[in-house]
């Protein structure tokens, strides 16, 4: 899979500076962009999508800050993103005619 998200993108998200954090950042977005990968499809799972960018962002938020979302504001936020990008449809390829 594509990286949907740069480290610094992810240290970002979690709103935190240095690097000391790396290795536990970096788990949270690998599993983040597994997780948003999984629920849209990876065909729809590309950075080229700022949804999806935003989506990935929201997870490791809430991976890393658990408790800065008691009312659940940001899960909301990324579950519409999440169902925004699974529903759209998709463009059919180039070359392909079903008329």
């Amino acid at each position: 899979m594509a990286e949907i998200i740069t480290i610094d993108e992810a240290r970002d998200a979690c709103r935190i500076d240095g690097t000391e954090n790396d290795t536990i950042i970096q788990g949270y977005k690998e599993t983040a962009e597994r997780y948003v990968a999984s629920a849209v499809g990876a065909d729809r799972a590309v950075r080229s999508d700022p949804r999806v960018v935003a989506a990935v962002q929201a997870h490791i938020r809430l991976s890393f800050r658990p408790n800065e979302d008691k009312q659940g504001n940001l899960r909301r936020h990324m579950t519409g993103l999440i169902k925004q990008i699974a529903t759209d449809v998709l463009p059919e390829p180039e070359g392909e005619n079903h008329a």
